[in-house]
């Protein structure tokens, strides 16, 4: 609130809080603002404040899609500005600093889109991810994607049931081998038929009978 001495009327007052605003938007310094109005700098703060206030209740006060509309017309002029130059350094064949412009002018309406999903004036597609706990889900549909996420649930709320609300300590350890047990292993072992190799005869070479029939012999050497 101003002093009771500030000596300002209410059309005063109203009429300094307009012009501080403007010029505020204009990108001017309180130090400009208050040399060119000519206020003590306590009352100049105090009009600033209360402009600031005043503009911000003016914003919630309005739905968000009027909001949003207003600043598209504002920075519509920025656009065309943008555009103008883009034109004028293509003509003058400044190519890097057309590049920037038009960078610049591809980021505006980038923010301008984001504006407008913050808003509510566009529509915000919800991401879906590729892969989210080894499942991929980027072509799954509503009740498939649902389907999927209440069984991941059901299976935690299991495990949690079992084990949540157990000290390690106390609990029993589990079976780690799932497949037949030993002894079962063992009787199938027993019960497949033992194949008997087949016997092969052994044959003797004349050689081997004569060898056998000398043995003992003495050679005589004439």
């Amino acid at each position: 609130m101003l002093g009771i001495d500030h000596g300002l009327t209410a059309a005063d007052i109203l009429e300094a809080k307009l012009t501080i605003w403007e010029m505020l938007c204009k990108g001017e310094t309180d130090r400009e603002i208050i040399e060119i109005l000519g206020l003590p700098v306590d009352v100049y703060l105090a009009l600033k404040t209360q402009a600031i206030d005043e503009k911000a209740q003016e914003l919630k006060s309005k739905p968000p899609e009027h909001v949003y509309v207003e600043h598209l017309l504002v920075q519509q002029k920025s656009i065309r500005d943008l555009t103008d130059m883009i034109k004028e350094f293509k003509a003058t064949k400044q190519y890097n600093a057309m590049v920037g412009a038009v960078k610049a002018r591809a980021q505006l309406y980038d923010s301008l889109l984001s504006k407008g999903q913050e808003c509510g004036v566009f529509r915000k597609t919800p991401e879906r991810r590729e892969l989210v706990a080894g499942v991929v889900v980027a072509d799954l549909s509503s009740e498939e994607l649902k389907a999927a996420i209440t069984k991941a649930i059901c299976g935690l709320d299991g495990m949690m049931r079992k084990y949540g609300e157990c000290d390690i300590i106390d609990m029993a350890p589990d079976g780690l081998h799932y497949g037949p047990s030993l002894s079962a292993r063992t009787e199938i072992e027993e019960e497949k038929p033992k194949v008997v190799a087949p016997k092969t005869k052994r044959v003797r070479s004349k050689t081997t009978k004569t060898s056998k029939a000398s043995r003992g012999k003495r050679v005589r050497i004439r």
